[in-house]
């Protein structure tokens, strides 16, 4: 009995550190390690745990992250990845260049965790790799510079350290354990934020996804989702709810509904969305194609009406008017 509870306990621990954000910006895999960023004069928030720079153009950036061992002597990987909010709703700072585009509306080239930045003096960008004995600690200095024409944006990337460890107790087997530390970085003007964008969208199969766009150039944090599908009775046909998270500069994610039943053709269904309590309500269609498309007859249908009865609105105004008229110049006499 008291395995499983540990067990349920360990499966507990790893959902909580999927679901970890920028605001817990130092994702980790536990290991017999751990690392330390080194704040420096560029640090814009008064956080410890990761760095958080304003930069001007053709600034040279020298960073240190603090690396210690533990008990066995080991092998870690250093490398740095742009990061990504994905399509499970959590950023992610272990992809490739060619992952994170997909996850993003549009690139940019003023700044590329992937090439820009190197560790150690190496000739190779975004990668390095270090042995240290048991409880030997290494200081890992970081450099780049920033463009001549600046960042147009902010950028959030991060440094993961990949620990390599032989078990001892199974010959042959390599576990791997992985810290990763934030590193974000904007120009000293930054552009007020606008509101997230959520579009519904259907594929070949017939399942339902809520594209969320972040138009911005900045993060945008503590972003909770929740939108219901329901059909002319008023019969929840599909949902999702997301936990809170972020979503980096430009991020474009597909978030899957939760299906009660497959769409029908010629039905209409009513979409609300609500995104930190902001509310968007839309009318859809099923066409007898099978495809789903915004109900714009019904949007102009309540337009005619209104169009419609205006001119009779105008005429019982006048009406009342005139007879107000009349009375005052009755009392008048």
């Amino acid at each position: 009995m008291k395995g499983v509870k540990q067990f349920k306990w360990l499966i507990a621990s790893l959902v909580f550190l999927v679901f970890c954000g920028i605001n817990n910006p130092v994702q980790a895999l536990e290991g017999d390690f751990s690392v330390e960023a080194i704040t420096e004069a560029h640090q814009k928030q008064k956080i410890n745990s990761y760095w958080w720079l304003q930069v001007e153009p053709k600034e040279r950036i020298n960073l240190v992250l603090k690396l210690t061992n533990g008990a066995e002597k080991s092998t870690f990987l250093v490398t740095s990845h742009q990061a990504a909010t994905n399509n499970n709703f959590t950023i992610d700072y272990g992809l490739s260049q060619k992952e994170v585009a997909a996850l993003l509306s549009q690139n940019d080239n003023s700044f590329n965790f992937y090439h820009d930045l190197h560790f150690e003096g190496e000739t190779q960008a975004g990668k390095l790799k270090v042995s240290l004995a048991p409880y030997e600690n290494r200081d890992i200095k970081i450099n780049f510079n920033i463009s001549k024409n600046g960042l147009a944006h902010q950028v959030i990337g991060g440094i993961t350290v990949t620990q390599q460890v032989n078990s001892s107790n199974q010959e042959g087997i390599l576990n791997q354990y992985s810290h990763a530390v934030a590193l974000v970085m904007e120009p000293t003007a930054i552009s007020p934020l606008v509101p997230v964008k959520e579009t519904l969208l259907e594929d070949e199969k017939g399942d339902l996804f809520l594209r969320v766009n972040n138009p911005n150039g900045s993060l945008v944090e503590g972003v909770k989702i929740q939108a219901t599908l329901t059909d002319k009775y008023e019969q929840h046909v599909a949902k999702l709810a997301t936990n809170q998270s972020s979503l980096v500069p430009f991020a474009q994610v597909e978030l899957p509904f939760s299906m009660n039943e497959p769409l029908k053709r010629g039905q209409n269904y009513h979409l609300v969305i609500s995104t930190n309590g902001r509310t968007i309500e839309e009318d859809w269609v099923v066409g007898e194609d099978g495809k789903l498309n915004v109900n714009h007859q019904q949007k102009i249908q309540k337009k005619s009406a209104l169009v419609t009865t205006s001119p009779i609105l105008w005429l019982v105004l006048f009406l009342i008017l005139g007879a107000l008229i009349r009375l005052r110049h009755k009392s008048i006499k």
